[in-house]
């Protein structure tokens, strides 16, 4: 079995894709016969382009391959801008990259770190569904804004896993882009809008190990006492994220808070980006974004880490969570 993945990047964002690229190699290269890397190059300079290649060339039976897509960028005439860096709509042009032998194609955004397999997602039968993908945390208030059906959900895109063959059949590169270019309204998510409200009910989800972001070790304290409308169970996220992760396939970095930066992130997303990232060609110490942000961490953020960590240790994971629910609820009803 082969592995076919797309990433796509500037060359600011170069050094991040690359950590994901050997995150995934690491613990992918004995699990696949081949891995074939496509990535779409919005300005990656050659000395990234080279330190890319040579990373991969470590590992056996592995391809990497740049690709320009300027030229289909141009098809995409918003009505209502959304001021996005068009690197985010490469996802919309799969059929462009990869060989039409190729049934299967997972994408993943350049924020992400590959923890494990990917083997067992790669055998998922997608014979009935265009593409698959984790719920997304915006999920209810998504699906209403883009009048979708009430049955669907909404997915996060970065990381999804294609069926080529569904795709090029139902013609989705040009609905997407149709899409885009007509929608009357500014989308918050441009691609990630798009692909759910083009493919719908044709979408498998995904159990959320495929793609867990911080937002949800954040929200994860509230499902167990509101009993939130959500696609996921409190117990499925706490089995996903007990014994220090252990569980999760793919972390995401979504948002604004990233672990380049120091602070920003749950130390445990921190460390899983580090442990790549220090194995990298790109890798300099993190720092603070602003000597502001510096004094928040030291004088507020880390010692309430530390306290948290003491409190858990105490409690257990589902105790600390069942503390931190009832604070949150109380603070909700002042």
């Amino acid at each position: 079995m082969e592995l076919h993945v797309v990433m796509a990047a500037n060359d600011g964002y170069t050094p991040y894709m690359g950590t994901c690229i050997l995150s995934l190699l690491e613990n992918n290269v004995k699990q696949f016969e081949a891995i074939c890397i496509y990535i779409i190059d919005n300005g990656i300079s050659k000395e990234n382009q080279k330190k890319l290649t040579e990373q991969c060339s470590i590992f056996q039976n592995t391809n990497i391959a740049f690709f320009n897509l300027e030229k289909r960028f141009s098809a995409l005439h918003p009505i209502v801008e959304n001021g996005w860096n068009i690197t985010i709509y490469g996802r919309f042009f799969l059929d462009d990259i990869v060989d039409k032998s190729v049934d299967k194609v997972l994408y993943l955004d350049s924020d992400t770190i590959v923890n494990a397999s990917l083997k067992e997602l790669l055998l998922l039968d997608l014979t009935e569904y265009c593409l698959a993908g984790v719920v997304d945390i915006s999920d209810d208030k998504s699906r209403e804004f883009l009048n979708m059906d009430p049955s669907s959900h909404y997915i996060n895109s970065g990381v999804l896993l294609v069926n080529m063959n569904k795709w090029r059949e139902m013609h989705i590169t040009e609905k997407l882009i149709n899409f885009v270019n007509t929608f009357p309204q500014r989308l918050p998510c441009p691609d990630q809008d798009a692909i759910n409200a083009v493919c719908g009910n044709m979408i498998f989800l995904l159990p959320v190990k495929y793609n867990y972001g911080w937002f949800l070790s954040q929200r994860r304290l509230k499902w167990d006492y509101y009993k939130a409308d959500f696609y996921y169970s409190y117990d499925e996220l706490y089995d996903t994220v007990k014994d220090s992760f252990a569980n999760v396939v793919v972390f995401h970095f979504f948002g604004p808070y990233k672990p380049w930066r120091k602070g920003e992130c749950f130390k445990q997303f921190e460390d899983v980006f580090l442990k790549y990232y220090k194995k990298s060609p790109w890798f300099q110490k993190i720092k603070f974004a602003s000597r502001k942000k510096c004094i928040h961490y030291y004088v507020i953020q880390k010692p309430a880490q530390l306290l948290a960590q003491f409190i858990r240790h105490l409690l257990g994971e589902r105790g600390y969570d069942r503390l931190c629910g009832l604070f949150e609820k109380k603070g909700d009803s002042v």
